[in-house]
């Protein structure tokens, strides 16, 4: 149990690293989406916008790390209701903005056909949706909420996080978990894709993509980060080693995540690297006031970023045409992060601030 006790809840420098590797992973996420205003050129910076995908993996990775030393921390310092207040202080952090779109998108889009449910989306779909048991209805995955999936993935690792916290307890465990469970549930992801899509059919990408999305197939990401709250402080004690050997391990994080084959065991690898880096080691070129921000409303970018591409992409996209397609890309992309991030600090203050002030307040009267 010893590295449990040692466990704390993050000084402030930590905190503020966690936002910027949120902050990093939802500039990865608006990187892949923002294809839907210019497809960039076959190359580099179309697989570099592909990779963007992986920026949930990120999040994962984060979420995994930060809540298993924040229940490890309440663990070990005795607090009552233990459980009851995690989940309450969980629901309270994701509900409110999630059901805000959720209204939104019934209010515009009904229950018609969409990407992910060709047939439309029924009842049953969107009850499954509001209690996030949609992680595992493929026509519900992410039908009701654009990129709903992942955040209905988050809430059944919530589920299953109290369950590890305990048998996790060290880091050979913690490694034992990730790289048997996880590579087992994507092992198992790619076997159910082959065999259960339907050929031909016109709801055989839903099936495919569901296998993607499910929580089997995530399990290694959310396990790199439990890895990564045991993982030795390497950077301790020889400053000149630390010097040399930060940058070293950034550049073989970036490295193997961009150039290094497409295996998602190994992106999600290379990704872990990447926020041990960033947490032990952190640069003012990583670490700095606009990833800091940018990782604070990550949630509500994360929401936001679909619906700005809805109504925005065809007429941003009209107004780009006739420049090299590399340069409209990227002002594409800044100019979709940008207006998310803008109008995500109003649901920050409106919705999410005042949802976790109250999830907190309800988890403190909990007797």
């Amino acid at each position: 149990m010893a590295l449990i006790a040692q466990a704390s809840s993050g000084s402030p420098a930590q905190i503020d690293a966690v936002d910027a590797l949120r902050g990093f992973a939802i500039a990865l996420v608006v990187m892949v989406h923002a294809q839907l205003v210019v497809v960039p050129a076959p190359g580099f910076l179309a697989g570099m916008a592909d990779l963007g995908a992986r920026g949930v993996q990120l999040f994962y990775v984060v979420s995994a790390y930060t809540l298993y030393r924040s229940l490890a921390h309440r663990w070990h310092a005795g607090e009552d209701h233990l459980i009851g207040r995690y989940f309450i202080r969980r629901f309270f952090r994701i509900a409110p903005m999630f059901y805000l779109v959720v209204a939104f998108n019934l209010a515009t889009l009904g229950f018609a056909p969409r990407h992910w449910a060709p047939g439309g989306i029924g009842w049953l779909d969107l009850l499954a949706t509001v209690t996030f048991a949609n992680a595992w209805v493929p026509n519900a995955i992410t039908s009701a909420v654009d990129g709903g999936w992942s955040i209905a993935i988050e809430w059944n690792f919530y589920l299953l996080l109290p369950l590890l916290v305990v048998p996790l307890r060290t880091g050979r465990r913690a490694l034992a978990f990730a790289l048997g469970a996880g590579l087992a549930g994507y092992g198992l992801s790619g076997i159910l894709s082959q065999w259960l899509t339907p050929a031909g059919a016109a709801d055989a990408h839903v099936v495919a993509g569901f296998f993607k999305f499910w929580l089997p197939y995530q399990l290694i990401a959310f396990g790199a980060g439990i890895v990564l709250f045991h993982a030795p402080d390497i950077f301790a004690g020889d400053e000149s080693r630390a010097r040399w050997l930060a940058p070293s391990l950034l550049l073989v994080s970036i490295a193997v995540f961009f150039f290094v084959g497409k295996w998602f065991p190994l992106k999600v690898a290379a990704l872990a690297l990447f926020a041990y880096v960033v947490l032990h080691r952190p640069a003012a070129l990583l670490v700095n006031p606009a990833t800091i921000w940018l990782g604070r409303l990550s949630y509500s970018v994360y929401f936001l970023h679909f619906l700005v591409l809805r109504y925005a992409a065809a007429p941003l996209a009209s107004l780009l045409e006739g420049l090299p397609t590399a340069v409209a890309f990227w002002i594409g992309y800044l100019a979709v992060l940008a207006g998310s991030s803008a109008l995500a600090y109003v649901t920050w203050r409106a919705v999410e601030r005042p949802g976790m002030a109250l999830g907190a307040m309800l988890a403190r009267r909990l007797r």
